[in-house]
């Protein structure tokens, strides 16, 4: 999430940057029509290969005879003199729009700035966005040694990534005469890179160490992050989902592919006519948005949860957060909602809002003013550090002083101020081409025409006694207010507060994931032992030669089965499954693989029967006895909090295998879960989860009798009873048997 100062906070260093604008606004309208002269009417040097253009339609040439109106007759000079060139949009093939804006720069030099939004691939998991997007920066394409992030960086670029699960965000600067290539650098990582375990991996890494260090050091930002998500997950929770994310899952998400439907390009470029950047971009961009990429879904921001969200400490300070959404320069309607929403708030808070704080804590409390955004989606953000006791007066006060300008409108200076300073922050807005990718994205998104809706904004700003105000300050009163407040004791009693079970505010995630790996492997080592005395003990588990078991199936679409196994721990399986009125039995001994209905029998190909016997293998006492034979190693990767239980997470140290974890309860020493992925050829890659419970006394050793099991992307979750498991060395007779009868 990017955020920043609104434009009341100005530091010293951008007001040098911003001079000329500002001394533009304050000035005659004679001095207005010289600085609109010298920098925009100026003819734009073209660039090679691009040709001339001189004054097209929308590309901010010289304006026409006159100078003093616009298409409705209502523009007047002073406001043209420091309107920025207007920006240009097309749709592409694919469904990608996109905008551009020329500007005119001194010489040839000047950056680039290119920004290509797009819906992120379809799934919630925390940090899958931004996982596979930052992969995609830092993997190298196929035949070449040059991640994205290592090209740009040879072109003199950088490239910026934000990703959540509505959109995935691609910022790069460079220098103007490279903006082709950078271009066409970004695009051909969509299709040509070679997405490896190690690189994800990686970057997952990164990606917890980022978040650990934003829960812990910037509890602020994580908690508005949070809210933006629309998210009911806690900093734990949030920790524990990326950690979780298999590569599978990364290479999954990629090979579904970047939709070019509902994406945006935004372009701002020195010296290139806005047209003529159009249409090479569109040429550069037809390898990707022209190809058949299944479209992506309609992804809108929903609104907040909106309430009093309370993160108790025991300190008695707070840090109180305001969010509200903020609209987009729509007309004179948009200009009436900010010029009201300024002249409540106001800077730091200079607003009705902070007479009110004044009233009521002379010289104590002062607000913070930011701006946020999540698609197409803008807030405001107001944060202050406050006495715990504080907190619902201020937010009554915040009610009371939207109830007092329904009653009692601000005067005539208080409206022109307020509409002054909206007027301010859209003009730097425009000006900066960062500020004005992220504003153009976030209005094409939306379906507003840029420049219409810009300048009508702007001239209705220009004249604030005649903005109608009335309802603006009634959408205010009625608008969704989300307050937030981390840190302190919330009021006994009050059941308007709802409680954030979030840690963030007073302790990082409990995780050992920065651990060196030998370290890692001694913590498992520890936690095995534990699992091994608690499971019946070492040498009961490798005495284990076999077991017969039956058990009872129920799926979710309610269908059952119920099978009879016989398993030697050699690697021979026979088990006999009745399903809907129909008997298989399946035999695995060695190469040897089939199955039986009837009078008919099919072989079974070696990827059938390895995911069989992985099946059976993953139960617990055969698990715990691989690791005592050395067959697996593993490293203690995370604990976690599962109900009322501490749960160890273990991983087997094993790169030529899928991701596998097992969940070990730290009171109790069993096995509660593993958790792996396997790949099917008709469903693709499937994350499984299987959850052990009702551990029984079986000749000494704790077995399961029951085991729920979810699979990601099928209705395959299900629900195993044991009805009996008994444990020995009954394959030889078994099979035997079943060899006689086949």
């Amino acid at each position: 999430m990017r955020q920043r100062r609104d434009g009341d906070g100005i530091s010293a260093s951008q007001c040098r940057r911003r001079s000329g604008p500002l001394l533009a606004l304050l000035i005659s309208p004679l001095l207005f029509g010289c600085y609109w002269y010298q920098n925009y009417a100026v003819p734009e040097p073209q660039l090679p290969p691009d040709p001339p253009e001189h004054g097209s339609e929308g590309d901010g040439g010289p304006p026409p005879a006159g100078g003093n109106s616009t298409e409705g007759g209502s523009m007047v000079l002073s406001e043209l003199a420091y309107l920025p060139p207007q920006a240009v949009d097309k749709q592409f093939p694919g469904g990608l729009r996109a905008v551009a804006r020329s500007f005119f720069s001194q010489g040839r030099s000047g950056a680039a700035y290119l920004q290509l939004t797009i819906p992120s691939p379809g799934s919630r998991v925390y940090g899958l966005p931004m996982l596979l997007a930052e992969t995609l920066a830092s993997a190298k394409r196929a035949g070449n040694t040059e991640s994205l992030r290592t090209a740009l960086g040879r072109l003199g670029g950088e490239l910026r990534v934000q990703a959540d699960h509505i959109s995935t965000r691609f910022s790069i600067s460079v220098p103007s005469e490279r903006w082709h290539d950078a271009l066409r650098r970004l695009v051909a990582t969509f299709d040509r890179v070679e997405i490896k375990r190690d690189v994800i991996e990686e970057v997952q890494r990164f990606l917890l160490a980022d978040l650990s260090n934003t829960l812990t050091n910037k509890p602020k930002d994580a908690i508005v992050g949070r809210f933006l998500d629309h998210r009911e997950l806690g900093s734990e929770a949030r920790y524990a989902q990326l950690q979780d994310i298999d590569p599978s899952q990364v290479e999954a998400a990629f090979a579904d592919g970047y939709a070019s439907q509902g994406s945006v390009l935004s372009m701002v470029v020195p010296n290139t006519q806005a047209q003529t950047l159009l249409r090479q971009a569109e040429i550069i961009m037809r390898p990707w948005a022209g190809s058949e990429i299944e479209a992506a879904p309609e992804q809108s921001t929903a609104g907040l949860q909106v309430g009093i969200y309370w993160a108790p400490t025991k300190i008695d300070r707070s840090t109180l957060i305001l969010m509200l959404e903020s609209p987009d320069t729509e007309g004179i309607e948009a200009a009436a909602r900010l010029t009201a929403m300024q002249a409540l708030t106001g800077r730091g808070i200079g607003g009705r809002f902070g007479e009110i704080l004044g009233q009521m804590f002379p010289h104590e409390v002062g607000f913070a003013t930011e701006m946020a955004q999540r698609g197409e989606r803008q807030y405001l953000v107001l944060s202050a550090e406050v006495a715990s006791g504080q907190v619902l007066s201020i937010i009554n006060g915040f009610n009371s002083a939207i109830a007092s300008m329904l009653d009692e409108a601000p005067h005539a200076e208080a409206i022109s101020r307020a509409a002054n300073q909206v007027r301010m922050r859209l003009l730097l807005q425009q000006e900066s081409p960062e500020d004005w990718l992220d504003w153009s994205t976030r209005m094409t998104q939306k379906g507003l025409n840029l420049e219409p809706a810009y300048r009508q904004t702007l001239a209705a700003l220009e004249r604030p006694t005649s903005i109608p105000l009335g309802a603006a300050f009634t959408s205010l009163a009625t608008a969704e207010q989300t307050w937030i407040v981390l840190g302190g004791r919330p009021p006994l009693g009050n059941e308007s507060i709802g409680l954030l079970d979030d840690n963030a505010f007073t302790r990082g995630p409990a995780s050992v994931s920065e651990a060196s790996k030998p370290l890692q492997a001694a913590l498992a080592d520890t936690v095995m032992t534990k699992a091994l005395d608690a499971m019946g003990g070492g040498n009961r588990i490798l005495g284990i030669t076999g077991y017969a078991a039956k058990s009872k199936t129920i799926g979710s679409s309610s269908i059952e089965f119920e099978d009879s196994d016989w398993y030697d721990v050699s690697g021979r399986l026979r088990r006999s499954r009745e399903i809907l009125n129909t008997s298989i039995d399946t035999r695995i001994d060695g190469p040897k693989a089939d199955e039986k209905s009837g009078d008919e029998i099919k072989g079974l190909d070696a990827s059938e029967a390895d995911r069989i016997l992985a099946k059976v293998r993953r139960h617990p006492l055969l698990l715990l006895q691989a690791y005592l034979l050395g067959k697996d190693q593993y490293r203690l990767v995370a604990m976690r909090t599962a109900g009322d239980r501490q749960v160890a997470i273990l991983e087997l140290i094993d790169r030529t295998k899928p991701r596998f974890r097992m969940h070990i309860d730290q009171g109790s020493g069993l096995v509660r879960a593993v958790e792996t992925s396997t790949e099917i050829p008709e469903l693709g890659v499937l994350q499984i989860l299987e959850s052990y419970r009702d551990y029984r006394n079986v000749t000494g050793l704790r077995v399961p009798f029951q085991c729920s099991t979810k699979t990601s992307g099928a209705s395959g979750d299900s629900e195993t009873i044991w009805q009996s498991f008994e444990l020995g060395d009954q394959a030889d007779e078994v099979f035997e048997r079943s060899e006689g009868e086949r």
